[in-house]
């Protein structure tokens, strides 16, 4: 499975790595993971290629063509940029995960039926899977808190899914 990342996805993990002193690009060397061209360029505009793994991404390509009939079948997806777009797009044609931390593009792909994760439960998931360890996820978590990333509501419910991980 490949999952498919977005900017907002880039800029949380940025953050995360300048200002919370954690890095989670090492623990996605080993996920097969992806991006269009679109989110490519995005984060070149943002200046974060020196931090961006790009040799660790697949770039998945997405015509014009098929992003113009998909925009005429979903028209409501003109109210997203176009890297926002194009994931969604790439997402729907190849039934791929999208993991966004983007609130507008979240709620489009699950309103389509798209597989989407925002970057908590992608975090919890690698917990699970003990590709992060507890310990790690609850710095992650108190970080979150800090800086109000997220609704105490949604850190609640993500903290005590913690805590059920065994």
């Amino acid at each position: 499975m490949i999952f498919l990342t977005d900017t907002c996805f880039w800029t949380h993990l940025f953050d995360l790595y300048s200002f919370g002193k954690i890095d989670l690009r090492k623990y996605l060397v080993n996920l097969k993971w992806g991006l269009t061209k679109e989110v490519l360029n995005e984060i070149a505009a943002l200046n974060m290629d020196s931090y961006f793994p790009k040799s660790d991404s697949y770039i998945i390509p997405l015509n014009k063509t098929e992003l113009i009939n998909f925009l005429h079948k979903y028209p409501f997806l003109s109210e997203l940029d176009r890297a926002d777009q194009t994931l969604a797009a790439t997402a729907y044609r190849d039934k791929l995960t999208l993991i966004t931390d983007d609130g507008g593009l979240f709620m489009v792909s699950q309103a389509m039926g798209i597989s989407s994760l925002r970057l908590p439960h992608f975090c919890i998931l690698l917990t699970k899977e003990g590709i992060i360890t507890k310990n790690l996820m609850f710095r992650i978590m108190k970080y979150w808190k800090s800086i109000n990333r997220y609704l105490k509501q949604d850190l609640k419910k993500w903290e005590s899914a913690l805590h059920d991980i065994r």
